[in-house]
Order: structure tokens, then C-alpha cells, then sequence
């Protein structure tokens, strides 16, 4: 990716190669510094877990704002969802109850007391229950 703003004088190039983070994403938090505007900078952090802790979160969601339901699963120790007519993503964990698809900037919190998840992407937040 190459940009150039010719009133800065200022070009910009990018390259990546087996990235997992959005590059659009880079390059707004380069900008962002440049100019002197805030932004979030990605932790990176991963948990461990095993296939066994996965289980709790398990099962098909839905949310009455969206047309789709999201199928978690597992494959072996990686939570995998799959929307509907989808292709599954392999989310990583970041935290207690909390898996990251970074590529996308999908995040999703689950509350498993309560089954729900909170699907987190572009700014948005939607509310899916567990077997409903």
C-alpha cells in the first residue's frame, strides 16, 4: 500500500505478508499519529486455552437486528464461528470470555451465565442469545 498527500509532503508506504491485522488499520493509526489524532493500538495479547474451556461457549446464537445466526464450535482448541452461508474464522483468545478475529476487527464477548455473546465489528455491537 502506498499513499501520498502532497499538501504534507508526506508518503506513506506499507508492506505486509501473512498479516493477521486489518492494513487498513495500520495505516489510519499511522495517519492518526502523523497528525496528532488518538488511537487505539492493538495489544496482540493472546490466552492460552484448552479444547475442554471451549465447551462453555459452544453452541448456535442469533440477534433479532441481524438476518444470520452464528454457529461457535471448535477445533480442538481454537473457537471457530461460522455465520451463516459464511466461511468459518478461527478466533483467538484475548482474555476471559473474549476472542479476537483481528483480520476483520471482529471481537466477540461472551457472558456465558446469561448465554449471550456481544459481537463487536466497525464501531457496531450486536447482542446474540444462545439457543433462542
Amino acid at each position: 500500500m502506498l499513499t501520498y498527500f502532497g499538501d504534507d509532503q508526506l508518503a506513506i508506504a506499507l508492506t505486509s505478508n501473512g498479516n493477521t491485522y486489518e492494513n487498513n488499520s495500520v495505516m489510519i493509526a499511522v495517519l492518526s499519529a502523523y497528525y496528532g489524532k488518538s488511537f487505539n493500538i492493538p495489544t496482540f495479547n493472546t490466552i492460552a486455552l484448552t479444547s475442554a474451556d471451549l465447551d462453555q461457549y459452544l453452541g448456535v446464537y442469533s440477534c433479532p437486528q441481524l438476518p444470520f445466526k452464528l454457529t461457535v464450535t471448535k477445533n480442538n482448541a481454537t473457537l471457530v464461528i461460522t455465520p451463516d452461508g459464511q466461511r468459518p474464522a478461527n478466533m483467538e483468545a484475548t482474555a476471559k470470555d473474549v476472542f479476537e478475529y483481528t483480520q476483520y476487527g471482529i471481537k466477540l464477548i461472551f457472558n456465558t451465565e446469561k448465554k449471550l455473546l456481544v459481537l463487536q465489528q466497525g464501531g457496531q455491537e450486536f447482542t446474540f442469545g444462545k439457543g433462542l
